[in-house]
């Protein structure tokens, strides 16, 4: 996940939750997260999760942000993962 833009602020926590239909209310919380405060793609790496546990979507919560700008804009999402 990153955010690329110029005068903008940058994401700082973030909650990142799974589920396995949507739409739905009840997501697998696995977050949240810190980001450093920098122009870059960060990794975030999800921790491992017990068997049972699968999704087919994903969900990002912006909880906080670096920076003084109006703008919080995401550039980059890429989610790798494997089948179930």
């Amino acid at each position: 996940m990153g955010n690329l833009e110029l005068f903008s602020s940058s994401p700082k926590e973030i909650e990142v939750g799974i589920s396995d239909r949507y739409p739905t209310r009840d997501w697998t919380k696995i977050g949240p997260f810190t980001l450093p405060d920098a122009r870059a793609i960060h990794p975030v790496v999800l921790p491992s999760t017990n068997s049972s546990t699968f999704g087919k979507f994903v969900k990002v919560t912006i909880l906080s942000h670096h920076g003084s700008e109006h703008y919080c804009p995401v550039s980059v999402i890429k989610v790798n993962g494997k089948t179930e």
